[in-house]
């Protein structure tokens, strides 16, 4: 089922900060520390793709449109090794959770559409990598087929 972007919003908005320092300096103060290689990533909030220095944070994301008619999450996440992985899947959870069904535009646009990890990392995605992600997530989970071009951008999320 298509949430109304404006329903989506206001949900997820409840844990957002306004930046990518604010987030961290949150996440420290709560923690002493960032994510240790023994925990799991966690997505622990999301920030606007302009707040995130052009240095320091490792990124996930890539160029993509990869994702067709016919392919799942499985597709999808053999294309990660291991280090890579985890990130995918923590962000898949928190996706479903939320039942997040963004276009690419959204997620470079809006104010809180740029997932932050536990150890600082960001995912940053081209429309294509975003459309790829939300394809391979949202045709597991709606058993239908996705490609990404169904979610490039919000205006292309076909209705359910």
């Amino acid at each position: 089922m298509l949430v109304p972007r404006e329903n989506v919003n206001l949900d997820i908005r409840k844990s957002f900060v306004s930046t990518y320092q604010e987030i961290m300096d949150q996440y420290k103060k709560a923690h002493s520390a960032l994510r240790s290689e023994s925990q799991p990533p966690e997505v622990i909030g999301w920030v606007s793709y302009d707040s995130v220095p052009s240095e320091g944070p490792e990124r996930i994301g890539g160029w993509g449109g990869f994702v067709e008619h016919g392919d799942r999450w499985k597709d999808f996440i053999e294309a990660f090794d291991e280090e890579g992985a985890p990130y995918y899947e923590a962000l898949r959870s928190t996706i479903l959770r939320r039942r997040l069904k963004q276009g690419g535009d959204w997620h470079q646009n809006d104010a809180h559409g740029v997932p932050v990890f536990n150890d600082g990392t960001v995912g940053m995605f081209t429309f294509r990598a975003w459309g790829d992600l939300m394809a391979a997530v949202w045709a597991e989970h709606d058993n239908r087929e996705y490609m990404y071009m169904d979610f490039y951008m919000d205006s292309c999320i076909p209705d359910d």
